[in-house]
């Protein structure tokens, strides 16, 4: 799996994580990303809200003319943080495709206090 996360923003009690994700030599046939945030302690998961974000310029950079990665882009967006526990976080993204699924790390790491 390669992704880039390309925005990431708490600000104002919103979260906002924008970004693409491709499983490389599969094309992206319809959108299969989600990011998901981990409260640390107790562990507790959440699924954000995500939306498709058409991302032809992942094509024309990974695609090798073979490709069609248009629809790896993703935008989650969580409005009001005071409905989870305060606490530290992580984010992940989880790749859902019929036949692969997977949940990475995606190195980012924010506190809700």
């Amino acid at each position: 799996m390669l992704y880039h996360i390309e925005e990431f923003d708490v600000s104002n009690n919103n979260l906002v994580v924008s970004g693409w994700c491709i499983s490389s030599g599969i094309s992206t046939t319809y959108f299969d990303t989600y990011v998901c945030i981990k409260h640390k302690t107790p562990e507790e998961w959440y699924i954000l809200p995500t939306a498709f974000a058409q991302r032809k310029d992942v094509t024309a950079v990974l695609g090798e003319g073979i490709y069609n990665y248009d629809n790896s882009g993703f935008v989650a967006q969580f409005h009001d943080l005071r409905r989870i526990p305060s606490g530290e976080y992580e984010v992940y993204l989880l790749y859902n495709k019929t036949d692969d699924q997977w949940l990475e790390d995606a190195g980012i790491s924010f506190t809700i206090e």
